[in-house]
């Protein structure tokens, strides 16, 4: 079972006034703020409730899988998780947003008959998302769930992703073999990609896109050992139409790959090509 990396992931920001692409400072988003979360529930799933100053927030080890819940207008959230049965649920609850990832909260759940059932068991009622699509495109809610608000959800803003997906975060990352795909990055995402090298071997990554449309990013890091985005040891941030990553590496262990637009000015999107050799 994968679980968080205690690890924040940064991205780079463009300090006022600064010349270079991807210079300035560094920021780290903050943990949700959770609701307070009974020990033990007779019910098969237990709401996680809160605030964020993010844009989503992932909850792992659940026995639905990963559960991404979108933020709502206000900063509040909720989502349903389900419990396992027989043994306690360990969930890890971290926030996303603007190519940040925030430091993990641990929260473990028993499920137990005997237990009394909490006055608000689940989302229904006390969140405007009920799930029950399609997508509407203008009310600030995530109406099917996806993780995905209005001109953010393909079903709004009618982005092509490609077979990949979903790829979007360093959970579940799709093991990749080597060639040249032809792929693409929607509105408010970004494309994650995992391989296997030994020591010694390299890892050369080629990303071919049209600037003037989106201009992308790379980042490589070494798996952690919890299996999300661990030490980072490679980056391209040109100004051109390529982005090239070209790295010996040290250990025989997973390494994992992140492509991204640079900035979140009008939610960026197009088409690029991946080399990996």
């Amino acid at each position: 079972m994968l679980s968080f990396s205690a690890l924040a992931c940064k991205a780079d920001k463009v300090q006022p006034g600064g010349t270079g692409k991807d210079a300035g400072v560094e920021e780290i988003l903050a943990p949700p703020i959770l609701e307070t979360i009974p020990e033990s529930t007779p019910n098969a799933t237990i709401a996680i409730r809160g605030t964020s100053t993010g844009k989503r927030v992932v909850v792992q080890g659940g026995s639905d899988g990963t559960s991404i819940t979108s933020v709502l207008p206000g900063g509040s959230f909720c989502g349903d998780v389900g419990l396992k049965s027989g043994e306690p649920t360990a969930l890890t609850v971290y926030t996303i947003g603007d190519g940040l990832l925030s430091e993990p909260i641990e929260v473990v759940v028993t499920r137990d008959a005997t237990a009394p059932a909490p006055s608000n068991p689940t989302c229904s009622g006390s969140s405007p998302e009920q799930c029950d699509g399609p997508e509407q495109c203008a009310n600030e809610i995530d109406d099917n769930c996806d993780g995905f608000i209005d001109n953010c959800d393909v079903e709004c803003n009618q982005c092509v992703d490609d077979a990949f997906e979903p790829n979007d975060f360093d959970v579940n990352v799709p093991l990749v073999a080597a060639g040249t795909y032809n792929l693409a990055i929607c509105p408010c995402r970004e494309d994650w990609f995992a391989f296997e090298r030994n020591m010694g071997q390299s890892i050369k990554i080629t990303a071919n896109f049209t600037h003037a449309t989106i201009d992308l990013d790379m980042k490589l890091f070494k798996v952690s050992p919890t299996g999300t985005a661990g030490d980072l040891i490679a980056t391209s941030a040109s100004v051109t139409d390529q982005e090239v990553i070209d790295k010996v590496v040290d250990e025989s262990t997973l390494y994992l790959l992140r492509v991204y637009p640079f900035g979140t000015t009008g939610t960026p999107s197009g088409p690029y090509e991946l080399i990996i050799q």
